[in-house]
C-alpha cells in the first residue's frame, strides 16, 4: 500500500490528520505539512515529540484523498486541538496549487460568500472555539500570533487602511454624533479663574464662576492631645472634654 491517511499527535493533545506516502510516514520522516503544524514545530513543540499513526492505507492516491476528506470534516475543524485548517482532500492541498491558483480560488470563494451572514449557531460555535483556544496559552498558535503581532510593531499603516479610518466617522448618523458630543462635554472640565481649579460643568455652574468664594483655606489640624490643667494629665480631645478640665475630679483631692 503506497499511500496512507495518518494522524500525528502530541502529548499535550494537539493532533493533525493528513495524507502521505506510507513508507515515509512509517520511518518518521514525514509528519505533516499543515500551516498550524509547522508553526507548532517552531513554537516550542519539536518535531521529535510528535507521533504519527497510520489509520488507513491505499494503493490509489485518489482513494486516500477521499478518505482524508471523509475524516477531516467541519466537525473535526471545530475541535480547538485540531491543527487542520481546511477540509481534507486533494483540492485543499497547498502543494498542488500554484500561487496564482490559490489567489484565484480565494477570490472565487470570497465572491461566493459576499453578502452572506453566518447563523447564530455558526457564530456561537466559532466564538466558543476561539475562547477555548485562547484560554490555553500552550496552544501553538498563541506564540505564533504573538510573533506576528511583534513584527507589525512600528510599521506604518497602508494608505488605503488610513483612508478607511479617516472616512469612517463620516458614515455616522446624527444621533451617534450627538451622543458622542454629549459624552465629550460630560467629561470636559472648566477652569474657575477665582480659585484657579477645574471642575465639571454641573459643579462649575453651581458653585464656581461668579459664585466662587475663593480658594480653599487650609484647614487647621485638630489637636491630637490636650493637657488637663487640674491633674496635668495628657488625654485625647474627646476624653479631655468628658472627664477633665473643669470636670476633673482631681480638684476635689487638692489641698486647700
Amino acid at each position: 500500500m503506497k499511500f496512507c491517511v495518518y494522524k500525528t499527535t502530541h502529548p499535550t493533545g494537539f493532533y493533525y490528520v493528513g495524507k502521505g506516502i506510507t513508507e515515509r510516514v512509517k520511518k518518521g520522516h514525514y509528519k505533516g505539512s499543515g500551516v498550524k503544524l509547522k508553526a507548532a514545530f517552531q513554537a516550542g513543540y519539536p518535531f521529535d515529540e510528535w507521533t504519527s499513526t497510520i489509520l488507513h492505507t491505499f494503493d490509489d492516491e485518489d482513494a486516500a484523498f477521499a478518505k482524508e476528506r471523509e475524516i477531516v470534516n467541519w466537525d473535526l475543524l471545530m475541535d480547538p486541538y485540531c491543527l487542520n485548517t481546511h477540509i481534507g482532500g486533494r483540492g485543499w492541498k497547498y502543494g498542488r496549487l500554484t500561487e496564482a491558483q490559490l489567489r484565484k480560488r480565494s477570490e472565487k470563494i470570497s465572491a461566493a460568500l459576499k453578502g452572506q451572514k453566518r447563523t447564530k449557531e455558526q457564530r456561537a460555535a466559532i466564538a466558543q472555539r476561539q475562547r477555548e483556544v485562547m484560554k490555553d496559552r500552550s496552544h501553538p498558535l498563541y506564540e505564533a500570533q504573538r510573533a506576528l503581532a511583534a513584527k507589525q510593531v512600528g510599521k506604518p499603516r497602508p494608505p488605503e487602511v488610513l483612508a478607511k479610518w479617516t472616512t469612517k466617522g463620516l458614515e455616522m448618523g446624527e444621533d451617534t454624533r450627538r451622543k458622542q458630543r454629549e459624552k465629550q462635554l460630560s467629561h470636559a472640565r472648566i477652569l474657575c479663574l477665582t480659585c484657579n481649579e477645574s471642575f465639571r460643568p454641573a459643579c462649575f455652574a453651581r458653585y464656581h464662576g461668579e459664585k466662587c468664594k475663593g480658594p480653599k483655606q487650609p484647614k487647621t489640624p485638630a489637636p491630637t492631645s490636650r493637657t488637663c490643667e487640674v491633674c496635668s494629665g495628657i488625654f485625647t480631645p474627646a476624653n479631655y472634654g468628658r472627664w477633665h478640665g473643669p470636670k476633673c475630679r482631681a480638684k476635689n483631692r487638692l489641698p486647700e
